[in-house]
């Protein structure tokens, strides 16, 4: 992957924080305000590795590798929000029926970048854009889970120490992109430069893999 453009994209308050990394160079950070912005950012990458549920389950029910990731993560479970299900990705307010069906306010905040990526997401364009979660990666890094809450002080330290590269200096508002978000998206775009991939994965009615990739 020498020379090779990769990167990791997370969503944070305004919009997505892309990290882009061709190594051995250290990786630049950039704030783009939809998924067209990413879209082009992204181009030229030969791995995207996506923070943002891709493929999506039927009506009411659970994808495997939400339920997988989440027995892999033990302690810190609670970090994997269920994916929305596919007749719900138009809503437009949290309305009673979908607290009924037990979407939770996290899902349904997540519902606008969700629908942006899945308007541009096909089985094809996922052979080099795939969804993956922070915390599985920095468990493979480190060689277990991680206690440490991202957004704490401690949390962060300890991931950052984790990168086999120098934090970029960046000079986002805290109230636009958030510290774990930076941390977050650079440790996308090292899952990128090596993803570990689910063999067989189970696929939603687009035909898209769903997977969770680390």
């Amino acid at each position: 992957m020498r020379g090779t453009l990769i990167a990791g994209v997370d969503g944070c308050r305004g919009g997505w924080l892309v990290a882009l990394w061709a190594p051995p160079a250290g990786p630049t950070l950039h704030l783009a305000a939809d998924w067209t912005a990413v879209v082009g950012l992204t181009e030229k990458c030969s791995a995207v590795a996506i923070d943002m549920p891709i493929g999506l389950p039927a009506a009411d029910a659970q994808r495997p590798c939400d339920a997988q990731a989440r027995a892999r993560l033990g302690p810190r479970r609670s970090s994997v929000f269920p994916a929305p299900w596919r007749d719900c990705l138009q809503a437009r307010e949290y309305s009673l029926e979908l607290r009924a069906r037990g979407m939770s306010i996290q899902t349904f905040h997540l519902l606008a970048k969700i629908r942006q990526l899945d308007d541009w997401i096909d089985p094809d364009k996922q052979g080099r854009a795939f969804e993956a979660h922070p915390e599985l990666i920095w468990a493979r890094l480190s060689g277990s889970v991680l206690l440490s809450k991202k957004r704490t002080l401690k949390g962060q330290a300890e991931r950052r120490a984790l990168l086999p590269f120098r934090v970029p200096e960046s000079s986002f508002r805290r109230n636009v992109v958030a510290p774990d978000d930076i941390a977050d998206a650079l440790a996308l775009a090292v899952c990128a430069r090596d993803p570990i991939r689910p063999s067989s994965p189970e696929r939603d009615a687009r035909g898209l893999r769903m997977e969770i990739v680390f």
